[in-house]
């Protein structure tokens, strides 16, 4: 599931580099397989567009402060 996930959001970033959302969702994906360091790197990318950029920051919060989003 997460490998399809990966692989729509990476076609997405093929097509169009800057957009936020493809980096986004591919976070996302990276995120359910476990890997925080490239789920991150993939956040940070999403952060530079501006229309990505609030949600973006909010992951990359929750990878660094885990703690506070525990419920």
């Amino acid at each position: 599931m997460w490998k399809e996930a990966a692989e729509a959001a990476q076609s997405c970033i093929d097509i169009k580099r800057k957009f936020g959302g493809g980096w986004l969702e591919l976070g996302l994906a990276e995120l359910g397989k476990n890997n925080r360091t490239r789920a991150k790197k993939h956040f940070e990318e999403a952060r530079k567009d501006r229309d990505w950029r609030k949600m973006a920051e909010r992951k990359i919060d929750e990878i660094n402060n885990p703690s506070k989003y525990e419920k």
